[in-house]
């Protein structure tokens, strides 16, 4: 079967679509059963997140973001879901909340 792709793509965010991949099934993939027992993530995902380039990916370099677009968030999004992440709560950290405080 032939695998649509969606025409906002590009060979960019490919290349992220890696790193998010590695990071979700390293960090957030095993880790799914504790936080919800927790009911929270640990603090030191955050750390990792931001370390790797995964936090604000929308907002402009020079305000200390990653300097991206939405796509970066949603593909960031997507492989979030691949791995099953129903803990981590960046999306409305990096989607909602950091373009507010942009604005």
């Amino acid at each position: 079967m032939a695998t649509r792709r969606s025409a906002w793509l590009d060979e960019d965010l490919d290349a992220f679509r890696e790193m998010a991949r590695s990071f979700c099934e390293k960090e957030l993939a095993p880790n799914q059963e504790r936080w919800m027992s927790q009911k929270h993530v640990d603090r030191e995902l955050w750390r990792l997140a931001g370390d790797v380039g995964l936090l604000c990916l929308s907002i402009p370099e020079e305000y200390g973001g990653g300097g991206g677009t939405f796509a970066h968030e949603i593909v960031l999004m997507e492989e979030q879901v691949r791995v099953g992440d129903t803990c981590w709560g960046v999306s409305l950290h990096n989607g909602t909340f950091a373009p507010y405080v942009l604005a």
